[in-house]
């Protein structure tokens, strides 16, 4: 009786955690969505992006995501100009990836990145950026993205880290 009595906390237990564990991942995802977006332009489309400012939230960037609309995406904006690398690390859908100078020109690009990538590739430009768009792949295609294309969007990069 007693090592029944033993399983049937363990099953409870097992039970709550996962409870816990389905309504923090929740909340997350709640806060990312609700997190500030803006509308970028670029090409011949204009994207709902979140940014991402901070190292922490540029280290994650995607990772664990379930999927993009078309129309979403991220803005990854970083304290200076640089050859920034991107990794696909913990995707789970192909992206395209932008980066734009400290004119919000387009200086690389990369398409279909896969997820199953990392860790042996990380997505470098050959120019200096400020900034990296990422989107649902096939978005650089349907939205005629090309070098030297300039993106239009309002972003206040003071104190980024």
């Amino acid at each position: 009786m007693r090592s029944n009595n033993g399983l049937w906390w363990f099953v409870v237990i097992a039970v709550v955690g996962a409870m816990a564990w389905a309504g923090i991942r929740v909340l997350i995802d709640q806060q990312q969505a609700s997190a500030e977006k803006i509308p970028v332009q670029i090409g011949r489309g204009t994207y709902q992006v979140q940014i991402l400012s901070t190292p922490e939230n540029r280290d994650k960037g995607l990772s664990g995501t379930e999927k993009l609309d078309k129309t979403e995406g991220r803005l990854f904006v970083f304290p200076e100009s640089d050859k920034w690398s991107i990794w696909m690390k913990d995707m789970k859908f192909p992206i395209d990836i932008v980066w734009l100078d400290s004119e919000k020109r387009v200086v690389h690009l990369v398409k279909d990145a896969q997820p199953d990538s990392y860790p042996e590739t990380r997505f470098t430009p050959k120019k200096v950026a400020r900034f990296v768009l990422e989107f649902p792949a096939g978005s650089i295609e349907r939205s005629n993205i090309q070098l030297s294309s300039k993106a239009t969007f309002e972003v206040d990069t003071t104190g980024v880290q």
